[in-house]
Parts: structure tokens; C-alpha cells; sequence
């Protein structure tokens, strides 16, 4: 069955609304949008094919039961993931140059827990006084850490 993006981005934003109203048939739905195909052919993939203003909205519960500087961060944490996945992931593996380890006898989980251990290392650095770039370092570091847990889950369950 083909969707058009606009019938998606309808379904999406109903699912969206009905969960913030605690809906649980919303979580159905929403996985719904996002394996039907749609758009001649394209499927929905991150943002690739979501409303410019989707990506700025943040749910008003957010707002009473957490932390704007928090959801702040997690966005530059989603922003330097994609980045970073079109610089150095592959068309079927966002991860594609943290699993090529594997072609070495090194674990992925493993190889992300090197480069979370190097951020550490800058920040130690930064903490003695040294010229490093402490935000830099913490949002590599963050996303390190998921991208090794992850692999990890990923080993464990697979």
C-alpha cells in the first residue's frame, strides 16, 4: 500500500497527539507510518522527510517535568549524530565505521568504548588546564556511550 507524505505526516501527527494524551494505541500507529512506504517509493528515515518545524517541536509535558537545557543538548546530540552518520556511516549502516572493526577481530561495542574512553581522556585534559574543546568532548562522549550500548545490546541479544 503506497502513502502519500501527506496522509504519513497526518498518521504521524495524530499518533503524536494521541500519545501525549496517553494513548497507547499511538505507539501502534506511529510504528505504522514508519514502515509503510510512502513518497514514491521513499520511506520516512529520520528527518529526511518530516516538516522542517517537527524537528524544533518539543511536547509541553517536557517543559513541566524536565529540563529545557536537557532537551536542548539531546537536540545537539541528534544533530551531531547525523552529521556524523553522513560522514562516516554507509547507506545500509549508520554505523558502518564503528562494525568494520569486526573485519579486525574487534568487537564494535569494544571499538566505541575506545572512542568513549579517548573523549574521556580529552576532558581530563581540559580539567588540567589543557586547550580542548570540553563541549565537543562531552557530546562525542554521549554519543560514544549510545552508540556502545547499542553494539553491546546488539552482541548480546543478536
Amino acid at each position: 500500500m503506497s502513502t502519500t507524505l501527506e496522509a504519513a505526516n497526518e498518521a504521524l501527527r495524530s499518533a503524536v497527539q494521541e500519545r501525549l494524551a496517553g494513548c497507547q494505541p499511538a505507539q501502534e500507529a506511529a510504528a505504522q507510518v514508519l514502515t509503510d512506504s510512502c513518497c514514491e517509493g521513499q520511506r520516512l528515515r529520520g528527518d529526511s522527510l518530516m516538516s522542517e518545524t517537527y524537528a524544533e517541536w518539543v511536547p509541553p509535558r517536557y517543559a513541566a517535568n524536565g529540563s529545557a537545557e536537557w532537551i536542548g543538548a539531546l537536540e545537539r546530540l541528534r544533530a551531531l549524530h547525523h552529521e556524523k552518520t553522513a560522514q562516516y556511516g554507509g547507506a545500509g549502516d549508520a554505523f558502518e565505521n564503528v562494525t568494520a572493526s569486526a573485519k579486525c577481530g574487534v568487537e564494535p561495542w569494544r571499538r566505541a568504548l575506545c572512542d568513549l574512553s579517548d573523549c574521556v581522556v580529552r576532558m581530563q585534559k581540559f580539567a588540567q588546564g589543557q586547550p580542548v574543546d570540553p563541549t565537543n568532548a562531552l557530546l562525542d562522549a554521549a554519543n560514544w556511550a549510545l552508540i556502545c550500548l547499542i553494539k553491546l545490546e546488539e552482541s548480546t541479544n543478536g
